[in-house]
Order: C-alpha cells, then sequence, then structure tokens
C-alpha cells in the first residue's frame, strides 16, 4: 500500500470521528445524563408523596401538637441539579411542571400540621399535576414508567384519595406509646 493511501485512510477515520462519532458520543452522554437526572427526580417525588401522605394520615383531626409538628417535604437533590447539571435538567421534557412542583414542595414545607384542607388540597393538586402530565406524555416515558404505571404509583394515588383516610385515629391517654 502506497504512503499516500495509508495517510488518505488515517485522514477519513479522523473525518469520520469528528463529524460523526464525535456527537453520537455527546448525544449517548446526554441521554444518560438526562435518564440519571430524570430517576433522582423521581425518587424525590416519590419520596415526596410518601411524606404528604403520611402526614396528613397521622394528622387528619387531631389538633396542633405543642411544640408544633411541621411538614418536611424534601429538594436537596432537585436543588443539586439545578445547581450542578442545569443546562441538561432544562433539557428534560416536562422540565417546567418539574420546576413549579419543586416550587410548590418549598412552600408547603415547613408548613404546621395538621395542614388546613385548603393547604391539602393544594399540595395533593401538585401531585396529580405531575400524575396527569406523566399520563398525558408531558414528561419523559421515564417519568411515565414510574409515576403511572410502577409499583410506587400507590403513593400517588393515596394522595389523591385523601378524603378516603380514617377521619379520626384513636386518641393516645398520656404516657402511653401507640402499637
Amino acid at each position: 500500500m502506497a504512503e499516500w493511501q495509508k495517510i488518505l485512510i488515517s485522514a477519513l477515520a479522523g473525518l469520520f470521528t469528528g463529524l460523526v462519532a464525535e456527537p453520537l458520543r455527546t448525544l449517548l452522554q446526554q441521554t444518560l445524563v438526562k435518564r440519571r437526572i430524570s430517576a433522582l427526580l423521581i425518587d424525590e417525588i416519590l419520596e415526596n408523596s410518601f411524606h404528604v401522605v403520611f402526614a396528613m394520615k397521622l394528622s387528619k383531626g387531631r389538633p396542633p401538637l405543642d411544640p408544633p409538628s411541621v411538614l418536611v417535604l424534601s429538594r436537596e437533590r432537585y436543588e443539586h441539579i439545578r445547581d450542578r447539571e442545569r443546562s441538561t435538567l432544562y433539557l428534560i421534557k416536562g422540565y417546567k411542571g418539574i420546576d413549579n412542583f419543586f416550587k410548590a414542595m418549598q412552600e408547603f414545607s415547613g408548613k404546621p400540621l395538621p395542614l388546613s384542607p385548603m393547604d391539602e388540597y393544594n399540595l395533593l393538586i401538585q401531585f396529580d399535576s405531575m400524575k396527569y402530565d406523566a399520563e398525558h406524555g408531558n414528561l419523559t416515558r421515564q417519568f411515565k414508567n414510574r409515576l403511572v404505571g410502577g409499583k410506587e404509583t400507590r403513593l400517588l394515588e393515596a394522595a389523591s384519595m385523601f378524603n378516603e383516610f380514617p377521619p379520626e385515629l384513636p386518641e393516645l391517654e398520656e404516657g402511653h406509646v401507640a402499637p
């Protein structure tokens, strides 16, 4: 093989790598990062839905505690992603709805328990909106699979059916511990 043919093959290989393979590598990396970010956000949404359902169920029909208990909702993962991976976060389908959801979580976090009926309603609307967006394709398929079709769905369904909670939990006498 002549020297010029070796140089031509080498140049064509470099051209292929630069024009085709590099953009594919970048696209693949970005897709993997978006999946990882989506998984973290979904986990945080599900964790918050559990906290909301649990807090509402335990405080329903009970007087406020002294010292008051507050609703604790997490935004750590979302804030970390927003600070470190902002450009990729913007590329996730339904980013604006996700951002609005976590802004609402910030608003409701720290509210004293029991929540007012209006706060319960407004908070649960946020979870129902996420579920609606996932069902109707406004979020990625990963959100749909985990929020609508996965085993964790029960948490979001439970959150939307808060009126079915027992109206009152048994009162504990002083000095007694719950079973």
